[in-house]
Order: C-alpha cells, then sequence, then structure tokens
C-alpha cells in the first residue's frame, strides 16, 4: 500500500498517516492555507496569498489519471 509517496506495509499504520493528514486538511468552505511553490523554469515563485490580492483563485484538487 502507498501514501503520498511513502509504502506502507500494513493497513493500520496507513490508516494513522490518513487519519494525521485528514487533521491537517482544509475543510470545505474554509479557507486556503497559504502556500509558495516555485514556478516551472526556476525564475522565482508563486504565493497564493498575492496572486488572491491581484484576482479572484480557484483551486482544484483531484486525480487527472
Amino acid at each position: 500500500m502507498s501514501f503520498a509517496g511513502k509504502t506502507v506495509a500494513d493497513r493500520t499504520t496507513a490508516m494513522k498517516m490518513i487519519e494525521a493528514h485528514q487533521k491537517q486538511a482544509a475543510r470545505e468552505g474554509e479557507p486556503a492555507p497559504d502556500f509558495t511553490l516555485p514556478l516551472v523554469g526556476g525564475d522565482g515563485t508563486l504565493t497564493l496569498s498575492e496572486m488572491y490580492k491581484k484576482r479572484p483563485v480557484a483551486l482544484v484538487f483531484g486525480s487527472y489519471t
């Protein structure tokens, strides 16, 4: 079993990891936590709070594979 790029040997360990993640995850309707990501190509960063000052921002999460 794998979770977030880590191989997990047993279900109990995996469930503990999932529960810990869910405690930190944003809830529907709550503001997203601020984050900074490097730009593709390495020229600078993108910060959610800076983008939001300029225009509305939509975050979409899901699997596209």
